[in-house]
């Protein structure tokens, strides 16, 4: 292991024989250690009539292995480790992880290897996991937030695997009844070479040696089943040509609002002009938008701004509750736009771009303390980019985005074209969309 001149952590990368790419992050100052396997495995790579079959997996492997043969004894083994674990899918990887004290490392790893390898899919255990999948996905659909959230993501991505939910659809899960179906999927993507592990914690006190002695011992016997390099989704970007807008009618005591734009993949070294740029309009609660929305008017009591980019596209969101009030909801829409051309046209005063780049980079310094974070961050990096991160160039590549290029990123970003709102309310669909155009149109 290398350590910087700076406060970095020390970081290993190496390779099994058997592909598998495995990163080592050494934290001195914790007495905890987190494993995290990403896979390359996610609601991207799925179609529509499997769609929500990685989130599924997900599940079932919990529900028992070739060591842990039942889902009591999964829990009582995970619960003797004393720390935390869960699994988590995304539209592009599927993560098992668990954090315990450093002791019982090895413990932790026969069981999460185990997870990944040898998961059992007994056909009983699907049925009734099948069950609690189709009220994960009831608990969403009566979820406000996540309704305008999912029906914003269709819009920008259209009929595409991006723009397809996480969960799947009830109608898809149905189609889950074998254990055939999970297992095909499983082989085509659940290989070492179509994913990383990373152990980041006190490494040098448990021992180097014996650490990697355990991760060979218990991962080198992965092996690739049917995974196909070529098995790549064909990605065609939804063709966008003017301002759209959906809207759903439900009863509910606000209105829901969330306006996105398309942005980009993040291979593109934009990306962290559009991290500050994120930052200065809804990061904070001296952001622009929290500001002019609630502080100056009381409009909302929520309004955030965030970004999610994939490999092929991505987009910029902001989210935020209302009253269900016509006059209301077009001030808000109005003033949201305003903002974003105020900065499309002026770009940002260099009183906010210091505060947002000293408030990212504390919040990095302080992230860097926490092992499962720093496991994330390099697991991402890895798998999604193929790319070893360098903290030290990661943090300072924030620092050097200039006014200029936050400008020209926004005056991109921000075009009537490039719009798509999503509202949940119980107003009509005619009043709500009579009203945004309105405001759009008061703006552009």
């Amino acid at each position: 292991m290398q350590k910087d001149s700076t406060n970095s952590p020390l970081v290993e990368t190496y390779k099994l024989d058997n592909g598998l790419d495995v990163i080592l992050v050494d934290l001195n100052n914790t007495f905890t250690i987190t494993l995290l396997t990403l896979i390359k495995a996610g609601s991207k790579y799925e179609t529509l009539d499997n769609n929500g079959i990685s989130h599924f997996i997900e599940h079932m492997v919990f529900k028992g292995t070739k060591n842990f043969p039942s889902e009591l004894e999964i829990s009582i083994n995970l619960d003797l480790l004393g720390g935390n674990f869960n699994g988590f899918t995304s539209k592009e990887y599927t993560g098992f992880y668990i954090k315990s004290s450093v002791d019982r490392f090895s413990d932790a790893l026969f069981l999460l290897s185990d997870l990944i390898k040898n998961p059992l899919f007994l056909e009983d255990s699907i049925e009734s996991e099948k069950l609690v999948i189709l009220q994960e996905i009831d608990m969403y659909l009566d979820e406000p937030f996540d309704i305008v959230s999912n029906n914003l993501n269709q819009l920008i991505f259209g009929n595409n695997s991006l723009g397809m939910d996480i969960l799947g659809t009830k109608e898809s899960i149905q189609k889950i009844t074998a254990r055939d179906i999970l297992l095909e999927f499983l082989r085509k993507f659940y290989s070492p070479i179509n994913s990383v592990f990373v152990v980041a914690g006190n490494i040098q006190k448990y021992g180097i040696d014996k650490l990697k002695n355990d991760i060979r011992r218990y991962f080198l016997d992965w092996q690739s089943l049917s995974f196909e390099k070529s098995s790549k989704v064909e990605y065609i970007p939804k063709q966008q040509k003017s301002f759209e807008i959906v809207t759903k009618c439900k009863d509910n005591n606000q209105t829901k609002l969330s306006l996105g734009f398309r942005t980009f993949s993040y291979f593109d070294d934009r990306i962290y002009a559009l991290a500050l740029l994120d930052n200065v309009l809804g990061g904070s609660m001296s952001s622009r938008l929290f500001n002019e929305l609630r502080i100056k008017r009381g409009l909302c009591y929520l309004v955030d701004t965030t970004t999610a980019l994939y490999s092929e596209d991505g987009c910029f969101i902001t989210l935020m509750d209302i009253k269900n009030d016509l006059d209301s909801i077009y001030s808000a829409v109005r003033i949201i736009l305003e903002q974003f051309l105020d900065i499309s046209n002026n770009g940002v005063k260099s009183e906010e771009l210091n505060k947002v780049k000293q408030m990212i980079k504390t919040k990095q310094l302080i992230n860097l303390e926490s092992s499962m974070y720093l496991a994330s961050l390099f697991a991402e990096y890895k798998l999604l980019k193929n790319v070893i991160l360098n903290i030290p160039d990661y943090i300072q590549r924030f620092q050097d985005v200039s006014n200029d290029e936050i400008k020209s990123l926004a005056k991109e970003v921000f075009r009537k074209d490039n719009l798509n709102i999503s509202v949940l309310s119980p107003l009509s669909d005619s009043d709500i969309v009579s009203t945004i155009d309105k405001a759009v149109n008061s703006v552009f």
